[in-house]
């Protein structure tokens, strides 16, 4: 077994310049050797983004990234976040209906600043020469931009604040919305997550119109929230 590791490659590199001269001197030890040849083999299986499978992270609360790849699913965390590995990258992929907050922030195609990974959405992001981290491939939906979410506020009278006591709500950013689910949407009202499929289908949504109307005789509560993922 090998006497030394690195945790990087720069430091591996570092360690062969120092200590790997040239044979005729006969020098090199065979512990000198063991240890180049490991530590070649540790980066070399470890090459492939995914050598390790992708982790699971379910358990919802604070999440200390330790994979290339994390899949998130059954609980939305609290927060996510990751420091430096040795591909400079890393997949997120959230299948969960919420947003995850992010402590570490990454920046879209427009290079607008982003703290979270979307619902429903498969991000993946890559360090910069600059020390940020930014988009790398398309998100899952194909725009190439995080849209922004919808927020509002039964009776806020502002544009993505729904009319108290009214069964429907019209705006021009849910049109198209759910164009590559199938128009399968998912929301955020009264804190409480809910769809337009399934049993328990709440709304319908018109995604030409953009209006989303309310099954069952339900309208809209003053106060409540509104949150609607656009990325979806």
């Amino acid at each position: 077994m090998p006497t030394l590791t690195f945790a990087t490659l720069a430091a591996w590199q570092t360690w062969v310049d120092n200590n790997i001269i040239t044979n005729g001197m006969e020098l090199i030890t065979g512990d000198d050797g063991n240890i180049t040849e490991n530590a070649a083999i540790y980066f070399i299986t470890r090459s492939p983004l995914n050598w390790q499978t992708a982790d699971i992270a379910s358990a919802g609360g604070v999440v200390n990234v330790t994979r290339p790849i994390t899949v998130i699913m059954t609980v939305t965390p609290t927060s996510i976040s990751w420091a430096d590995n040795i591909y400079n990258e890393y997949v997120f992929i959230n299948t969960t209906l919420g947003d995850v907050p992010t402590t570490v922030t990454y920046y879209d195609i427009n290079l607008t600043a982003v703290n979270k990974i979307p619902a429903k959405s498969v991000i993946n992001i890559c360090k910069a020469k600059n020390g940020n981290w930014i988009l790398k491939s398309l998100p899952a939906s194909g725009s190439g931009v995080i849209v922004p979410a919808l927020n509002g506020v039964v009776g806020g009278g502002g544009i993505d604040d729904p009319v108290n006591g009214s069964p429907t709500f019209q705006s021009n950013k849910l049109i198209n919305l759910g164009a590559t689910s199938g128009g399968k949407i998912s929301i955020t009202y009264a804190e409480t997550p809910m769809s337009n499929y399934g049993d328990n289908a709440a709304f319908t949504l018109d995604n030409v119109t953009g209006i989303m109307t309310w099954l069952n005789g339900n309208t809209f509560n003053s106060g409540s929230s509104l949150y609607i993922n656009l990325n979806q």
